[in-house]
């Protein structure tokens, strides 16, 4: 009988080395997903934000491994490891993954534009942020100060989005949500950063309560960043419905805090229009953004359509621009 033929054990050897280390990190980022209250402790919640890297490194590590697995002369060792490393690609992604039946299909023609972005203490370009958001229904501004407000109005903005909601703050605090109909101030609560609830009388889905959100990083205090998200949710829960949340929410899909939105209701408009990995941070290198920090959330009774992102010179974020639709 002839000896099958294969990869020289050397070579089958190097690609289990390079392996170790990338199934080591989604071995990590599952653990940190499977149980996200692990990331409540010590500097935990910071490695978290990185989970998406972790399973990227997963998934590099099954490609190589699906090589050996072909063809290596003793594939059985390389068929385990490439089982190992899809479960720690698949594990990680689960929660992120929306069911088959997300819900009743969004009523076609009747959707509302929202766009949100982070404009670093203000200095994003507004010429770049007002074309951007030409069109939209709803723009979702954090970080703004009165004179990046200022300027975005007088390039364009008040004529485009005439009702108004704030009048920005200093450096990174102020929440501004601007519209093309009718809007009344809900609430302003002042956490770490500004954020505001407003509720705006949009025609086709009806009045829908806005929540412009920006709870601090995890980097300002783990248990600072899971109380104001606690914050925020009851908030938003209060909240008459239907309720769209965007903002920058300094967490990622896997974060802790991401699973407890999803617990109280809230929708990804990324997970529903299967938008994919989007990320938005930061987006001021010359790598592309590798976090995805920023999200447009909603809750009962409002279902995501269409999620994009755009970039403003000037800012360390990328926009977010959503439609979402009444359901059912």
């Amino acid at each position: 009988m002839r000896r099958r033929r294969g990869l020289p054990g050397a070579v089958s050897a190097l690609v289990w080395v390079l392996c170790l280390p990338l199934l080591a990190a989604g071995a990590v980022s599952t653990v940190l997903s499977v149980w996200p209250d692990l990331q409540l402790r010590g500097p935990l919640a910071l490695l978290a934000s990185f989970v998406p890297l972790g399973v990227l490194a997963a998934a590099v590590a099954a490609v190589l491994l699906l090589v050996l697995a072909l063809f290596a002369r003793h594939r059985a060792p390389h068929a385990v490891g490439l089982l190992l490393a899809m479960t720690l690609v698949a594990v990680p992604l689960a929660p992120t993954v929306p069911p088959l039946v997300v819900g009743p299909p969004a009523q076609p023609g009747i959707g509302l534009d929202v766009v949100s972005l982070n404009l670093l203490a203000g200095q994003a370009d507004p010429v770049a942020v007002s074309r951007a958001a030409a069109g939209t229904d709803v723009l979702v501004l954090v970080e703004c100060t009165p004179e990046a407000l200022s300027a975005l109005l007088e390039a364009g903005l008040a004529q485009e989005l005439p009702h108004r909601s704030g009048g920005g703050a200093g450096a990174y605090d102020g929440a501004v949500v601007l519209s093309r109909y009718p809007l009344e101030t809900v609430e302003v609560l002042s956490l770490s950063f500004q954020q505001r609830l407003v509720r705006i009388d949009a025609p086709g889905t009806g009045p829908v309560s806005v929540l412009a959100a920006h709870p601090l990083s995890p980097f300002g205090g783990t248990e600072v960043w899971a109380e104001e998200h606690d914050r925020l949710i009851a908030l938003a829960r209060a909240a008459e419905p239907p309720v769209v949340v965007a903002g920058d929410l300094n967490a990622v899909d896997q974060h802790v805090v991401m699973h407890r939105w999803r617990e109280a209701g809230f929708t990804d408009v990324g997970h529903a229009a299967g938008a994919g990995w989007v990320r938005t941070w930061p987006a001021d290198r010359r790598y592309p953004p590798v976090l995805g920090i920023d999200h447009v959330l909603t809750g009962p009774g409002l279902r995501g359509v269409e999620l994009s992102t755009f970039d403003a010179p000037g800012t360390d974020h990328l926009g977010l621009r959503a439609v979402v639709a009444t359901a059912g």
